[in-house]
């Protein structure tokens, strides 16, 4: 689930969070949920679907650097997706 929401394949994200019962929320790759990686790539879609209908945590901060979703975005300049998170 991380992989694919990272690589910003929405309706694939849609599929596995709807069809398949994949859980938004967990943390298999770099103790990242898949918030935090769409949030550092600026997928604005997919991190909308994420929170939307995927009921992802928006306050909850990575293992490695301690950071929320939004703090990945800020770092990466990606400003729709901060007003978004906002």
């Amino acid at each position: 689930m991380s992989y694919i929401a990272k690589n910003s394949q929405l309706d694939i994200v849609e599929f596995l969070v709807n069809k398949a019962g994949a859980e938004v929320k967990s943390k298999p790759i770099w103790e990242e949920t898949p918030l935090h990686l769409v949030a550092k790539n600026g997928w604005l879609e997919v991190i909308k679907f994420l929170v939307k209908e995927g009921s992802a945590n928006v306050e909850l901060k990575d293992d490695i650097y301690e950071e929320t979703p939004l703090g990945h975005t800020a770092k990466n300049g990606h400003l729709k997706m901060i007003k978004f998170l906002v």
